[in-house]
């Protein structure tokens, strides 16, 4: 166990840090790799329902007359349109860029 000793009050602060095994670090580090992978190959399909949610909500703002959050959700929209299309349009490139051309 170890103690940390506070200079300005001369308390001592006891933390209970229970160790670690690397068998476990690694067990977790695998963990938090898959869900990247798994965030990373469902994120268009995440971005695509993020910009149709700030759709309705800005077409909801408009309709209820609160035209500050409307034109606000608005500016998501067509944020969360560009970076899609900009998404689509790259992953085209890399794709064209890994087909070996095999028409001749």
């Amino acid at each position: 166990m170890k103690h940390i000793v506070n200079t300005k009050s001369g308390q001592k602060l006891v933390h209970f840090v229970t160790p670690i095994s690397d068998s476990a670090k690694i067990s977790l580090f695998v963990h938090l790799l898959d869900v990247i992978i798994k965030t990373g190959k469902y994120f268009p399909i995440i971005s695509v329902c993020l910009t149709g949610l700030n759709l309705l909500l800005a077409v909801n703002d408009f309709l209820t007359n609160n035209i500050g959050f409307a034109v606000l959700n608005s500016m998501f929209v067509i944020g969360g349109l560009i970076f899609v299309i900009q998404m689509r349009l790259t992953d085209k490139v890399h794709y064209m860029e890994d087909v070996p051309d095999t028409i001749a």
